[in-house]
């Protein structure tokens, strides 16, 4: 691999753990997601690409969530008298294309550099609920779309960070921190358990810190073949 820019095809995992903002951090705690991407990177280091990302976390910050199956002392009762064994989680996704370009900082490889990028797509999120012993009617899955709190919308994204792509075809990878904007909208119709609709407008962000690993495969130049 020459230190030129090189036109060729990305494929990439990632991992991201990000922190809630603005109405995102009145539901959920901190959460991580896993993801990938495809981009084809052009000879003068543009990136167009499709990214995916699956969120996912355990902390649930929703004050009202349920309240009206809650005891006074903080459980939820099933049809056998014993406390339910309730499990929450956040679960949603977030998918588009991305624009994006690498500035390299080496002569020598001007395939690796400062990498900015910029996303729109959608974002939708909730509330999975897991009544382990299926012993509240109330959280059966016909009836959980009343407390799962969907909400989905746009996505705008901007990530900044650094990308290697090794001359000697062994570490290739990106690292950098991420901010997302959900400008979203619960997608539920009323709420069973505070007895309302559930479609205010939101404004969700995730920031996060976001690395990955990459496999480039390129084309054909000057007579030699690469592939990684």
């Amino acid at each position: 691999m020459t230190g030129e820019p090189m036109p060729g095809v990305l494929l990439g995992l990632d991992y991201n753990q990000q922190w809630p903002l603005a109405d995102m951090s009145k539901r959920f705690g901190n959460n991580a997601s896993v993801g990938g991407m495809i981009q084809y990177k052009t000879a003068s280091n543009w990136l167009i690409g499709l990214n995916a990302d699956y969120l996912f976390g355990t902390k649930i910050k929703e004050d009202s969530f349920v309240v009206n199956l809650i005891t006074k002392g903080g459980s939820i009762i099933g049809t056998n008298g014993e406390t339910a064994n309730v499990q929450v989680h956040e679960r949603g996704y977030i998918i588009g294309p991305t624009l994006g370009r690498i500035f390299p900082v080496r002569e020598e490889n001007k395939n690796s550099g400062i990498i900015v990028q910029f996303g729109i797509g959608f974002m939708t999120h909730r509330i999975k609920i897991v009544d382990v012993e299926g012993i509240v009617p109330q959280l059966k899955p016909s009836y959980q779309k009343g407390y799962d709190r969907l909400t989905s919308g746009v996505a705008l994204s901007q990530f900044i960070g650094y990308q290697n792509l090794d001359r000697n075809k062994l570490l290739n990878f990106y690292a950098g921190i991420e901010l997302v904007e959900g400008i979203n909208r619960g997608q539920r119709d009323f709420l069973f358990d505070v007895q309302r609709p559930g479609t205010d407008s939101r404004l969700d962000m995730l920031f996060g810190i976001k690395a990955g690993w990459i496999l480039p495969i390129y084309g054909k130049r000057d007579d030699d073949y690469y592939y990684h």
